[in-house]
């Protein structure tokens, strides 16, 4: 994933800072134009998380005295871009206004092009919050948007739990009952984009918009919801006698997120805490000592987000997601009736002989080094291979290869919870992936083998 860099300057459209504008675009510089000094503050105040830094340039509506009691005078917007930690440059011609408010170098527009760019981003790179968002976590922030998260309101509750653990010098204060809100604000976050990709039904979110995070996590983990009268799919009974079910999460994941709605006792079902809850809280955090904890459960949303996304990109049908919500007090069998779409009636139905049936249903999380496809015993059976393709991928052994943040092999994808570079896979149940967005029309189960196993390759 290439680095970009977003940019927000303060001038009007004109054919120089067109030009610049379009300069930037090769180096993934991208630029917002804000034409006024008022706007620029509500932009820099309301939403920082949007912008690596701010260019100040004389083609904007400033006030005739740059440091007048105006509404937002040039003062007071330069005081918000320095609270907000964003390095911010001059772009002016000598002996403007602008260029001589400020004992700093400025870059001339047409002359020092090559120079302000450099500077940007040798400036942003520089900056910490840029890194967690760039490069280490940025499949984390990929995710929260692919999977329908509303990146308004969560991209900055993720920033401000990672620079929390990673760059506390340029956070404000914060006690840790502020932080656990900003987790479960997050979690809600995520249950509602989860809404919008077909993962969760309406029924788990109340008519006031407020997530009830409790059936939430029900749901997906394959469990009755307490109130909202549906589940996720059926219960049955293994070969073995034992109890299984349909399910989205992982065995891990459902344990942290359970975890980390009842820290400290508290058993809100909303994302916002009550003044109780949260007076309770600061008393069981500070005599507990629970800044780490907290700390390691924001690191374990992140591997949830990623885990969310990778079930989305092999379960894309919204209404075949929702076609597996079924109300409380439905048959318990493969044919029970589904929730009314026609992605449910598909998966309801037999195998026909040129058709591979359904994969048996498999927890998530299996042995270390096996990697399961969230397939369960009622989704769509997958269209049997061509001969060729069977031929050339089923029980091979391939070196997987890196395509962002996806791993495939070959025209194969495969999904898994960790990374595969260096590794060499020998797929198996290979089968056609029905997603027409895909690059990859094929996705396998593998098995990770030895490097002296891969002699067929």
């Amino acid at each position: 994933m290439k680095k970009e860099y977003r940019i927000l300057m303060i001038a009007r459209e004109s054919d120089t800072m067109s030009a610049f504008s379009a300069q930037c675009k090769r180096y993934h510089i991208f630029i917002t134009l804000c034409a006024t000094i008022e706007k620029a503050y509500y932009n820099v105040t309301r939403f920082p998380w949007r912008y690596d830094a701010i260019l100040l340039t004389d083609a904007a509506n400033y006030p005739s005295d740059l440091y007048t009691d105006t509404p937002i005078n040039l003062q007071e917007l330069t005081n918000a871009i320095e609270a907000s930690h964003k390095p911010y440059f001059v772009f002016a011609p000598e002996h403007s206004d602008i260029a001589s408010s400020f004992d700093r170098r400025h870059y001339v527009p047409g002359m020092d092009n090559d120079d302000l760019i450099d500077a940007l981003i040798a400036a942003i790179d520089r900056m910490p919050r840029h890194l967690l968002r760039s490069d280490a976590f940025s499949d984390v922030f990929t995710s929260l948007e692919f999977i329908g998260t509303n990146m308004e309101e969560a991209e900055p509750l993720m920033m401000r739990l990672l620079a929390g653990i990673f760059c506390p010098d340029t956070e404000d204060p914060f006690d840790i009952p502020s932080y656990y809100q900003w987790q479960r604000l997050l979690v809600g976050c995520v249950m509602e984009g989860c809404h919008a990709v077909g993962l969760l039904p309406e029924e788990c979110f109340s008519k006031e918009v407020e997530t009830n995070i409790f059936d939430c996590h029900n749901y997906m983990g394959g469990r009755n919801t307490r109130y909202a009268g549906v589940r996720f799919g059926i219960e049955r009974k293994d070969k073995k006698g034992r109890d299984i079910s349909d399910r989205i999460l992982s065995t891990t994941s459902d344990h942290l997120l359970g975890a980390l709605l009842h820290v400290g006792d508290v058993h809100s079902s909303t994302t916002l805490l009550s003044d109780e809850d949260y007076a309770k809280l600061s008393v069981y955090f500070q005599n507990n000592n629970c800044r780490y904890l907290l700390y390691g459960y924001t690191l374990q949303l992140c591997n949830l987000v990623n885990e969310l996304a990778a079930y989305v990109l092999t379960h894309p049908n919204k209404e075949d997601n929702l076609g597996m919500r079924r109300p409380l007090g439905a048959r318990n069998d493969s044919n029970a009736p589904a929730h009314s779409s026609s992605g449910a009636k598909n998966r309801a139905a037999k195998p026909t002989a040129n058709q591979q049936p359904p994969l048996p249903h498999e927890e998530p999380i299996g042995k270390p080094n096996e990697s399961h496809i969230p397939v369960s015993a009622s989704e769509a059976h997958i269209s049997s291979l061509p001969p060729e393709i069977a031929a050339k991928y089923e029980g091979k052994v391939f070196l997987a290869e890196q395509d962002g943040n996806t791993w495939h092999c070959g025209e194969c994808l495969v999904v898994g919870r960790y990374g595969f570079k260096g590794k060499w896979l020998r797929l198996k149940n290979v089968r056609k992936n029905d997603n027409p967005n895909t690059k990859y029309p094929y996705f396998a189960h593998f098995e990770i083998v030895k490097p002296e196993e891969n002699g067929e390759t």
